[in-house]
């Protein structure tokens, strides 16, 4: 499916435009509106779909994005619910790509080499996880390139050159370039990180893969500087949130087909014209010819082992990194252990033994005593 996305982007390009990717939050605003949504972004002129996968703690979301997955949970919306919706669109007549977006637990939690199929069997064409890091998602890769879905890395204003060359390389339709650092979130009154340009120009360096930009973006003046800065897809979230939660219900469908169509000039009639056709020529050709043989991935060693790992936002990556060399090197300081030991007293360390009496008389008889080194921690 890695492909069909890089044919959307070619296509988009020979037009001169950006490809025009769209997140909604699966089962928001509510549980039967997602799949009319869906289609109302591709009649609106969306490109790729966003399906957003509830998590209940979205650590790389603002407000908007945070409060859609509370009201998605609420709406009792699972992992399984998303594809549903995928199967349900497609049954519809929705042609463009779709891909999951969302957070690592979710997957874990339902096995990720069933939850790749389930989705390749649904009709999705790869994933975005925020928190899953190239290092800790060796085998999810594996999975995805075995089952031909494309495994999307994403790029922080943060990303050190060595780890942008790292994940340029494992790249295979595009890179998300996530354009300022923070959550997402959006706003007319504001503008958008000013060092884009830079940015974009210094991924480019280092990947032939397509580049999509997204967090910020809400208006067509916004779309257009992602474009001139040389994107090749623009990515709207948050807004689109923000419009669903100021529309009625019953204009729900409208108000995201007229804010689609005002940033793409689409006219709302759902076409298959020459280059959609190419895209789905590819999806059927996909499906009926697997390769035989598969592209090597490059081997990360994880972090912590088979048992832990690091599962944070890229644009936190590089700021631990720096925060864990710093550690080191104070551990192996001993000035630091001398000041830190002149701390002692003021901290109570070492902690006294004192009596369990609750837990002495539970047991039955033996005096037991306990030392609580953690209660003195700040």
């Amino acid at each position: 499916m890695a492909e069909v996305l890089r044919n959307v982007f070619e296509s988009k390009k020979a037009q001169g435009t950006p490809a025009f990717v769209t997140f909604v939050t699966a089962g928001y605003p509510t549980k039967d509106a997602t799949v009319p949504i869906m289609l109302a972004m591709q009649a609106g002129g969306t490109d790729i779909i966003e399906l957003g996968m509830p998590f209940s703690d979205p650590m790389a979301d603002g407000p908007a994005i945070q409060e859609s997955n509370s009201v998605a949970l609420k709406n009792n919306i699972e992992y399984t619910t998303c594809l549903n919706y995928v199967k349900e669109a497609r049954q519809q007549g929705l042609t463009i790509p779709v891909l999951l977006m969302g957070y690592y637990n979710p997957i874990l939690s339902y096995g990720e080499e069933k939850a790749v199929q389930d989705a390749k069997m649904a009709g999705a064409h790869g994933f975005i996880i925020v928190d899953l890091p190239p290092e800790e998602a060796i085998r999810f890769r594996e999975v995805c390139t075995s089952n031909g879905l494309s495994y999307i890395p994403l790029i922080a204003p943060s990303t050190s050159l060595p780890r942008i060359k790292l994940l340029a390389g494992i790249a295979d339709s595009f890179i998300y370039i996530v354009s300022k650092m923070g959550t997402t979130g959006s706003s007319d009154q504001q503008g958008l990180n000013q060092e884009l340009p830079q940015l974009v120009k210094r991924v480019r360096e280092h990947s032939s893969a397509y580049l999509a930009v997204g967090f910020g973006v809400s208006n067509r003046e916004h779309f257009q500087y992602v474009a001139d800065s040389g994107a090749d897809g623009v990515v709207i979230g948050s807004k689109i949130v923000n419009v669903l939660k100021s529309s009625p219900p019953d204009q729900y469908v409208e108000r995201v087909k007229e804010y689609c169509a005002s940033l793409t000039g689409h006219d709302g009639s759902i076409k298959i014209a020459d280059s959609v056709a190419k895209i789905a020529e590819s999806i059927a050709k996909f499906v009926s010819q697997l390769p035989s043989a598969l592209p090597q991935l490059s081997i990360l060693p994880s972090r912590f082992g088979q048992f832990g790992g690091q599962y944070v936002p890229e644009a936190l990556v590089d700021c631990l990194v720096e925060l864990e060399q710093a550690h080191t090197q104070a551990i192996a300081d001993p000035e630091f252990w001398k000041e830190f030991e002149g701390l002692y007293g003021y901290i109570n360390r070492p902690s006294n033994l004192y009596l369990a009496e609750r837990l002495t008389e539970d047991a039955g008889g033996a005096r037991i005593w306990l030392k609580r080194e953690d209660l003195y921690v700040s």
